[in-house]
């Protein structure tokens, strides 16, 4: 039996309240069932950093000799936000900082020139490595399923990211010593990324792919950093 209405008395007066069900209305669950929920982002990750030609795409960048198995980002999350939506399902963000190193094979540096950016072949020495550095704050917004399996819960988030970047550089290293060859890479501040996670525990694995370049198309190389890596939950 479902309770439809209720009728109180104050000071005289007649006051009813109706109660409304839905299917479409998630009901309230007890107490001993509702799961508690929670964001589930890592305090440490560090992951392999590509830089196709083009969007959501797992091949090299010829164009820019890119090195991807020597690239790699690394980060920590110093916050969390947590929505709950349904038993199962909330809206998270957080708020982490990183470093992002991007490395070109050969003898190929990434250098400015009158304000426009190009792939260089250095022909008077060998280069031990080559590389972009820079730094980024980042804050996604993900929609995330969460389930207790066990002692732990079992997740998967969905969503995208929007992150500010800064502190650009382009390096190589002969021997030991490191030579910068510009600070200005014609780098996009703003950049807007399509994030996933899938995790269990304190484990995860995460992708992210970015939908804007990392450098401004009219003066530089076309690419679009695209990132799998692991974190670590604390």
């Amino acid at each position: 039996m479902k309770k439809i209405s209720q009728t109180q008395y104050i000071d005289g007066q007649e006051i009813e309240k109706i109660y409304v069900t839905s299917p479409l209305i998630p009901q309230k669950s007890s107490s001993k069932h509702k799961q508690k929920i929670k964001a589930h982002y890592p305090a440490i990750f560090l992951g392999n950093s590509q830089l196709p030609h083009t969007q959501l795409n797992f091949s090299g960048n010829d164009e820019m000799y890119s090195r991807d198995n020597k690239s790699w980002e690394w980060g920590i999350n110093l916050t969390s936000f947590c929505l709950r939506i349904t038993n199962n399902f909330a809206l998270t963000s957080a708020f982490s900082i990183g470093q992002v190193h991007h490395h070109f094979s050969g003898n190929h540096i990434l250098n400015t020139t009158n304000n426009q950016t190009f792939m260089e072949t250095v022909n008077d020495k060998e280069l031990r490595k080559s590389y972009i550095s820079y730094n980024v704050v980042r804050m996604p917004l993900m929609f995330e399923w969460q389930k207790r399996i066990g002692r732990d819960d079992l997740f998967f988030a969905l969503g995208s990211s929007v992150e500010y970047r800064w502190g650009d550089h382009s390096r190589y290293m002969v021997g030991h010593s490191k030579t910068t060859v510009t600070n200005d890479i014609n780098l996009n501040p703003i950049g807007v990324n399509l994030e996933a996670r899938l995790g269990y525990g304190n484990i995860l694995i995460y992708g992210r792919s970015a939908v804007s370049p990392l450098l401004k198309k009219s003066r530089a190389p076309e690419c679009y950093p695209l990132t799998i890596g692991i974190g670590l939950r604390l």
